[in-house]
């Protein structure tokens, strides 16, 4: 089998996802540049932070779900890639990480802006950590050429271990 960072489809594939997971991770930095310009100084906090409470706790419910929905996203990459011709396979799998990363970041991003919105309502800096945070499990989605190799290697190997078992 080719390596997959030979197949010039899939490192098109791949940078093109570098750069849209570059642009989730600069709209967050963006808005956080804005948040800390714009917000209101010495505003008037609630005294129960209802809302930074709720925003704060996204973080973490959405690192659960994404965690969570990862090896979902994975097992249908593998199952629409396994239908395919053997020399295509590569390609349906590159296809099948942008879409796991685009799904996962696209979520991420939803809990890091909510975090910053509300860190400029309330100042609270609870939700500037959080959102913080979730930026950097963004960032741990950011695609390399070896990442997304070892990624589509893996899933070939499961495919072809669940053809040896007779599964798919």
């Amino acid at each position: 089998m080719e390596n997959p960072q030979d197949n010039p489809d899939v490192a098109k594939i791949v940078r093109n996802l570098m750069v849209l997971n570059g642009a989730f991770i600069m709209s967050v930095l963006l808005l956080l540049a804005v948040v800390l310009v714009l917000r209101k100084q010495g505003a008037e906090r609630p005294e129960v932070p209802v809302v930074s409470y709720l925003a704060a706790s996204l973080g973490p419910v959405v690192l659960m779900i994404s965690l969570i929905l990862a090896p979902s996203l994975d097992s249908q990459a593998r199952k629409a890639a396994a239908t395919q011709d053997r020399d295509q396979i590569d390609l349906h799998l590159a296809r099948g990480l942008v879409s796991k990363n685009i799904m996962l970041v696209a979520l991420l991003e939803g809990a890091a802006i909510a975090n910053l919105i509300v860190f400029m309502l309330e100042d609270r800096l609870l939700c500037l950590a959080v959102g913080g945070a979730v930026l950097l499990a963004m960032a741990a989605h950011f695609p390399t050429m070896d990442h997304a190799a070892r990624w589509i290697e893996r899933q070939k190997q499961l495919i072809q271990d669940a053809f040896e078992q007779g599964v798919q």
